[in-house]
C-alpha cells in the first residue's frame, strides 16, 4: 500500500493507483472531460490538472499519473483554478453556444463546468466551427462542431467494443473524430459513444426535441432482452418512456434503442374472443369466464400450457402453479426444453442447473474458451469483458465456433469445424490432456466420480483422427489442448439456442468434463457459463416450466419433494411426467392449450407443422402484448403488460435475481400476467390469493432452492465425469449442398425487436451470409435476393457475401421479418442441409 497527502488529507491506496482515483478516495472532487473509468487514461482535456510537491512542472494531469508513497497533492489552489478556467475557455473557442436547442443540456459536462467555474466571459476569440452534421446515420445525429476531441467515443468504440468505427482524423487545429472518407456510420449502432460524450456531439435521434433531461422521471429497472440482465434507468415523461441510459455501464443497441416496442401502435389493449372466425373485442369478464369454461370441459391430461422467458420469476412460477395445482396438469413447458438443455447435462454432471461462475470470474481468467459463442452478437456486455481480458489481462482466447466471429480479430487460437463435431473436438482436447499429462489429479481423486471411465471413452478420439472429422488442424487441436491445460485458471462459455437440438446437454456434459479434468471448478476465475437467450430464461427454468419437473429442477416423480409442495399448495398434484414443448406442440397430442409469451409459429422450427397442430386444437389462448401469428389462430386473446408497466424479479444468467420496478402505467386494458393468472385461479376453483409479487416470491423462496438461502443439498460431493460419444456427421446431399446454421444477431433476438422501429431502421431485413467461393460458384452477386430451401419449406432473403462463412456453410440470423425456422424440422437430429437459387427476373 501506498501513502500519500491529498489536501492535507492522508491516505492509504494500492500500488498502481492514479493521483485522479486517490483522490477520489480522499473526497477531493477533480473535474473531468476525457477520463472515464472503463477506459485507459489518456490525458486529452488536463481539465483535471492538480500540484504535487516537489515536481518540476508546476501542474500535474491527474488521470494518467500514478501516486507514489509520500505523495502531497494539492487540488484546489488559486493557481488550479485560474488554470482550469483558462481551459475551460480555450474550449469554448470553436464551441457552439447552443444550450438552448442540444439534448445534452442539463446532462453536459462542459456545461456544468463551465457554470461551476464561473466563466462567463471568453478572453479568446475564434471562429466558431462550421462543419457538417451528420444526419444519414442510424441512430445517431453527429454534431462534430460541439466536439471537445476528448476522443472518449473513439476509446470506446476501440477499447471495449472493439469495433473502431471513428477515429482522430487530420492534425491539429483541423483535428476531428469521424470515420473514413466522412461516411455515416456502419457499427453495431450499440449507443456507446452516446452514452459516454460529455458534451452534446453525439445525440440519439430517438430522443432529439422530445423532452428535456429535467422533465424526465428516472426508474431504475432491468433490459427485457437476454439474459446479462444489464440495468437501466428509464426516463419517463407523460406515461411514455423517452431514453434508455446504463448509469456508467455497458449497454447494447437493444438495451439502447429497443424499447419503442412498448409504445408500439400494434399492442393489444383490449382481450378479444374468436366468433365466426374472427376476433373482436371482449370484457375481461367475458374472455376470462369462457376460458374457465372451456378448461373445465378439457379432460387434464389433454389441457397444455406453454410459456416464454419473459416473464418476471412470480409470474411463471405462478403459471406452472396454475396448470399444476388449478388445472391438475403437468403438460407445461417452454423453449427451454430443447434450447436451454445444457442447464440438464450441467445438472446431471456438477448437481446445479446453472452457471459455476460469476460474470466478475471473466475479469481473473488466464483462459477463455469460447465454445459456439458469438458473443458480440447474441450477448454484447459479456463480449466486452472478454474483449477486455484478453486486450488488458492477456488472457488466453480460445474460439471453437463453425465459423468465423468478430473476435477471431483477437489473439486466438480459432478451431473453425464442422457443424455438430464438437462432442469429438472436446473428446480429443481430454484425449491430449490425459496424455499430456495435463490433468489434476488431485482435485479428480478427492472431488469426481468416473474418470476411468472417460479415459476409455477418448482413447480412440486421437487428435490425427479427429482432424478428419472436424476439419481442424491437428497441431491446432493440441495447442488449445496446452493451452487450456496449462492454465491455472479457465472458464468456459457455451451459448445456447443455435437450433443444433440433441447436442445441448451432450455439449455441456463434455465442458464439465473438460474443466472438471483440469480442475477448473469451484474456485476464482474458473468453470463453465452457459450463456441464455432471454431476460429470464434461467428463471423460468427455476420456476418449473421444464415438463417433469417441479420448481428448481425438482423431479415431479419424488413423492417426497412432490408432497412438500403439495402442503404450501393445499392440492393434490398430478404425478405423470408431462408433454414437452415439442410433444405439445404435435398435432393430436392436446385438445387444449393456454400459451404465454410465446409465439412458436415464429420462433420453433417446423412452423408449418406447428401452426396445423394448432388449428386441430379444440380451444387455444395466447396471452401476449401483440397480436401475433399464433395469437391470430386463438379462441381468445388476452392482452399483457410491457416489463416496464409491471414489477417482480428476473433471475439473470449467473443466478443474481434483479428488480423489476413499474414505471408506466398499463396501455389500455391490459393487464399483467400475474393478475391475470390470479384472477383465473379463482374462476377455475383453486383460488390463489397474493396482493403483490413480493407475497409470491416469499412462497418461491420456501419452495425453490437457492432462492431464499444457497441450498447446499445441490452440489454433488462427487462431481460426475459423463463420457460422450460422436454422431458420425450426415451423408451428403448434392440437391442440398449446403450446411444451415442460424442464430441470433446484435439487432434481434425473438419477435419482440420486430415492434422496435429503432433496431428494425438499423436492421431491416434478413440476409443469408455465403462464402465468397460458394457465391462465384452459383454466380450470385453480393445483395441479390435469392431462395434458400430445406426439405421443409423455403424462403427468399439477400446475399451476404462474407468469409467468416466457411465454404460449404451458410448462415441465416434470425429476423422478425423472416421465419428461418421454418426451414428446420423440429425432431431433426443433425445440421439442416439447404440449396440456394437465383431468383430469375
Amino acid at each position: 500500500m501506498l501513502s500519500l497527502t491529498i489536501d492535507e488529507k492522508e491516505i492509504q491506496v494500492e500500488e498502481g493507483t492514479t493521483i485522479l482515483e486517490a483522490c477520489e478516495k480522499a473526497g477531493s472532487h477533480i473535474p473531468t472531460l476525457c477520463y472515464d473509468k472503463r477506459l485507459l487514461p489518456f490525458g486529452a482535456c488536463r481539465i483535471c490538472i492538480v500540484e504535487v510537491e516537489g515536481t518540476r512542472q508546476k501542474f500535474t494531469p491527474s488521470c494518467t499519473t500514478p501516486a507514489t508513497n509520500g505523495m502531497v497533492v494539492k487540488t484546489t489552489s488559486a493557481d488550479i483554478i485560474k488554470a482550469r478556467k483558462t481551459i475551460l475557455e480555450l474550449l469554448l473557442i470553436n464551441h457552439p453556444l447552443d444550450c438552448p436547442v442540444c439534448d445534452k443540456a442539463g446532462e453536459c459536462q462542459l456545461q456544468d463546468l463551465v457554470y461551476e467555474y464561473g466563466v462567463a466571459e471568453n478572453r479568446f476569440k475564434g471562429e466558431k466551427s462550421r462543419l457538417p452534421i451528420d444526419h444519414q446515420s442510424h441512430l445517431i445525429e453527429r454534431n462534430l462542431n460541439r466536439c471537445i476531441l476528448c476522443g472518449k467515443c473513439a476509446r470506446i468504440c476501440d477499447e471495449l467494443q472493439d469495433v473502431a468505427e471513428v477515429s482522430f482524423v487530420n492534425r491539429g487545429i483541423r483535428a476531428k473524430i469521424g470515420t473514413d472518407f466522412d461516411r455515416a456510420l456502419n457499427c453495431e449502432f450499440c449507443g456507446q459513444c452516446i452514452d459516454i460524450c460529455p458534451v452534446g456531439a453525439l445525440t440519439s435521434k430517438l430522443f432529439k426535441y422530445k423532452a428535456r433531461l429535467w422533465e424526465l422521471q428516472n426508474v431504475q429497472t432491468i433490459c427485457p432482452f437476454c439474459s446479462v440482465g444489464c440495468h437501466l434507468n428509464l426516463g419517463i415523461k407523460d406515461n411514455k418512456i423517452f431514453q434508455a441510459t446504463s448509469n456508467g455501464g455497458n449497454l447494447c443497441s437493444k438495451g439502447r434503442f429497443g424499447f419503442e416496442y412498448v409504445h408500439s401502435q400494434q399492442r393489444l389493449t383490449t382481450p378479444l374472443i374468436k366468433k365466426d372466425d374472427q376476433l373482436i373485442e371482449a370484457s375481461w369478464e367475458e374472455a376470462l369466464d369462457l376460458i374457465a369454461k372451456k378448461f373445465k370441459e378439457i379432460p387434464a391430461n389433454n389441457l397444455a400450457g406453454l410459456c416464454g422467458s419473459r416473464l418476471t420469476n412470480e409470474e411463471v412460477y405462478l403459471f406452472q402453479k396454475l396448470m399444476r395445482a388449478g388445472l391438475q396438469t403437468n403438460n407445461i413447458d417452454n423453449a427451454g426444453s430443447y434450447a436451454y438443455a445444457g442447464l440438464m447435462g450441467l445438472k446431471q454432471s456438477l448437481g446445479s442447473a446453472g452457471m459455476t461462475i460469476s460474470l466478475s470470474d471473466i475479469d481473473k481468467a488466464d483462459c477463455i474458451v469460447l465454445l459456439r459463442c458469438d458473443l458480440s452478437e447474441t450477448h454484447p456486455t459479456i463480449g466486452i469483458k472478454v474483449n477486455l481480458a484478453v486486450k488488458r489481462n492477456e488472457a488466453k482466447l480460445i474460439i471453437i465456433n463453425p465459423k468465423n466471429i468478430k473476435m477471431s480479430k483477437l489473439p486466438n487460437l480459432s478451431l473453425i469445424h464442422h457443424p455438430k463435431t464438437e462432442i469429438a473436438l472436446l473428446n480429443s482436447i481430454i484425449n491430449v490432456l490425459i496424455n499430456e499429462g495435463l490433468v489434476d489429479k488431485d482435485f479428480i481423486s478427492k472431488h469426481t466420480e468416473g474418470f476411468g471411465e472417460l479415459k476409455k471413452s477418448v482413447e480412440k478420439y486421437t487428435p490425427q483422427e479427429v482432424s478428419k472429422i472436424t476439419g481442424i488442424d491437428k497441431e491446432l487441436i493440441k495447442n488449445a489442448a496446452k493451452t487450456y491445460g496449462n492454465s491455472q485458471k479457465a472458464i468456459i462459455l457455451i451459448s445456447t439456442g443455435l437450433n443444433l437440438p440433441g447436442e445441448e446437454v451432450k455439449l455441456a456434459q463434455s465442458a464439465a468434463n473438460l474443466a472438471l479434468l483440469t480442475g477448473n471448478l469451484g474456485k476464482e476465475g474458473a468453470g463453465i457459463g452457459i450463456l441464455l437467450e432471454k431476460n429470464n430464461s434461467q428463471g423460468t427454468v427455476d420456476m418449473g416450466t421444464i415438463s417433469g419437473f417441479l420448481p428448481g429442477y425438482q423431479e415431479i416423480t419424488d413423492y417426497k419433494i412432490r408432497e412438500k409442495f403439495e402442503q404450501v399448495w393445499n392440492v393434490k398434484l398430478p404425478s405423470f411426467r408431462g408433454l414437452s414443448a415439442l410433444e405439445i406442440l404435435e398435432k393430436g397430442k392436446v385438445k387444449g392449450l393456454y400459451i404465454v409469451a410465446e409465439n412458436p409459429i415464429e420462433t420453433y422450427p417446423d412452423s408449418d407443422q406447428i401452426k396445423q397442430a394448432l388449428e386441430s386444437l379444440e380451444f387455444l389462448v395466447v396471452q401476449d402484448m401483440f397480436l401475433t401469428q399464433t395469437a391470430k389462430l386463438a379462441d381468445v386473446v388476452l392482452p399483457a403488460c410491457a416489463f416496464a408497466e409491471k414489477e417482480g424479479t428476473f433471475t439473470n444468467v449467473e443466478g443474481k435475481v434483479q428488480k423489476l420496478n413499474m414505471a408506466l402505467s398499463p396501455i389500455g386494458k391490459s393487464k399483467s400476467d400475474l393478475e391475470i393468472f390470479i384472477t383465473l385461479s379463482k374462476l377455475l376453483g383453486y383460488e390463489i390469493n397474493y396482493s403483490n409479487s413480493a407475497e409470491v416470491m416469499d412462497e418461491i423462496k420456501s419452495l425453490v432452492p437457492g432462492y431464499s438461502t444457497p441450498d447446499k443439498g445441490t452440489q454433488r460431493l462427487k462431481w460426475k465425469f459423463v463420457p460422450q460419444t460422436f454422431e458420425k456427421l450426415p451423408v451428403e446431399d448434392k440437391y442440398y449442398p449446403f450446411l444451415l446454421l442460424t442464430g441470433h444477431t446484435h439487432f434481434h433476438s425473438g419477435s419482440m425487436s420486430g415492434k422496435s422501429p429503432a433496431l428494425m431502421e438499423v436492421c431491416q431485413e434478413s440476409i443469408v451470409e455465403i462464402n465468397p467461393e460458394d457465391a462465384k460458384a452459383l454466380e450470385i452477386e453480393n445483395e441479390e435476393l435469392v431462395k434458400v430451401s430445406s426439405r421443409e419449406a423455403g424462403i427468399k432473403v439477400k446475399t451476404k457475401i462474407i468469409r467468416k462463412s466457411p465454404k460449404g456453410v451458410v448462415f441465416i440470423p434470425h429476423h422478425p421479418g423472416k421465419n428461418v425456422l421454418s426451414l428446420i424440422k423440429k425432431d431433426y437430429l443433425g445440421p439442416t442441409r439447404v440449396r440456394i437459387e437465383k431468383i430469375e427476373g
